[in-house]
């Protein structure tokens, strides 16, 4: 029996652990590094091409735009009833229409392509990276997912996170606070006011958020990325590889809307609904050392993880709504397919998006609970 090395999926991560943004020829590195490394685990390898034109940035703004000026529109309401009305109406309209345009806004913009095939101009070249593992014929499929290119941002994620989290906060209240206001004349407008402005500056900076490539993505995501060469290492001489099948993918343009992922599903959903067993893992940031989390906390998938990692002394928890958070489980979830994402929480995450997330926050002991939790479940799964 092969055993997962810790060590070893730690050196893979470490190599990759450099800036790597979509459409840098250390994106294309960091893809050539993973075909190779699936290769040579034996696996049959191939790459699916794929062209877009980024616009995770544009779609915050727009999705933040249109909030703003629908709370604007409430806050008006103060002094002219029927703009609250107008502002309930555009709120209601974005609680409707802003997962679809979170992804329609960068789908739109991304097509499948080939190998040779030059990018329009303003667009990018990114690709899937696939290897297979065949397995007994009407055997359980098991799809392992972890991407592979990185960004860096103008904001620590501790901080946008907070912010976004406050704004919603604030406009939820201000938008309550205004319709009772309308309604009953109640809280004075100067609760109103100082709310309103309160929201306002928070969604300022969150209005100027930029994507760039100066962080080396250690903890997002090549760590995940040497759990999944790993897995694939031992796949061929693991008792599990004698009643499952294997598929392992490191998509690229997770960090602009999940665009690989979501050509990936699009592409192959017919296949995947067509398995009557098909249980899908996704790794991201999941080998820091401190917390595991998985999410979508529900689904089986998501139990056997749970029950692995617990079954191991692993400090484990689970974020039941996890399909707000922008990981590559979302395709997967949205389609209908069983699928939970395993990260972590602990030493360095607050650095992910930054220069500081480096090769150094990488420690073997993250993952080998990675590992374990990843084996543990597919016994589970299994069972």
């Amino acid at each position: 029996m092969s055993a997962f090395d810790a060590s070893r999926a730690r050196s893979f991560a470490a190599l990759l652990a450099r800036p790597r943004g979509c459409g840098s020829e250390e994106e294309r590195w960091a893809a050539r590094q993973v075909r190779e490394a699936f290769r040579d685990a034996g696996l049959e390898t191939e790459e699916e091409y794929f062209h877009f034109r980024p616009s995770g940035d544009l779609c915050v703004r727009v999705v933040l735009g249109f909030a703003v000026v629908s709370l604007g529109l409430v806050w008006a309401g103060v002094w002219v009833p029927w703009l609250a009305a107008a502002g309930f109406a555009g709120l209601g309209l974005l609680a409707l229409a802003g997962p679809a345009m979170a992804r329609g806004i960068p789908m739109a913009r991304a097509r499948a392509a080939k190998e040779i095939e030059v990018p329009p101009r303003g667009w990018l070249r990114a690709s899937n990276v696939i290897g297979r593992a065949p397995g007994p014929a009407g055997s359980p499929l098991f799809v392992f997912v972890a991407h592979f290119d990185s960004k860096s941002q103008n904001m620590p994620i501790t901080v946008r996170v907070g912010l976004f989290a406050a704004l919603g906060i604030c406009g939820l209240l201000g938008a309550e606070l205004g319709l009772l206001h309308v309604w009953l004349g109640w809280p004075s407008p100067a609760v109103l006011h100082g709310l309103f402005a309160a929201t306002f500056a928070i969604a300022l900076p969150l209005l100027l958020l930029r994507t760039g490539n100066v962080s080396p993505g250690a903890l997002d995501n090549a760590c995940g990325v040497g759990t999944l060469v790993e897995l694939a290492r031992i796949w061929r001489h693991h008792p599990i590889s004698w009643k499952a099948r294997a598929v392992f993918i490191s998509p690229s343009a997770e960090e602009h809307g999940l665009v690989g992922s979501r050509l990936w599903v699009a592409r192959h959903l017919a296949q995947l609904r067509g398995e009557p067993r098909c249980r899908i893992i996704n790794l991201d940031g999941c080998a820091a050392t401190g917390e595991l989390i998985v999410l979508p906390g529900t689904g089986v998938v998501a139990e056997a993880l749970l029950a692995a990692a617990r079954a191991a002394s692993i400090p484990v928890r689970a974020l039941p709504f996890g399909i707000g958070l922008l990981a590559d489980h979302v395709p997967f979830v949205e389609a209908g397919l069983e699928c939970a994402s395993l990260l972590a929480r602990g030493r360095g995450t607050s650095r992910i998006h930054t220069r500081g997330d480096s090769a150094e926050l990488l420690d073997d002991r993250g993952f080998e609970s990675a590992g374990k939790t990843v084996l543990g479940a597919l016994e589970r799964l299994l069972a």
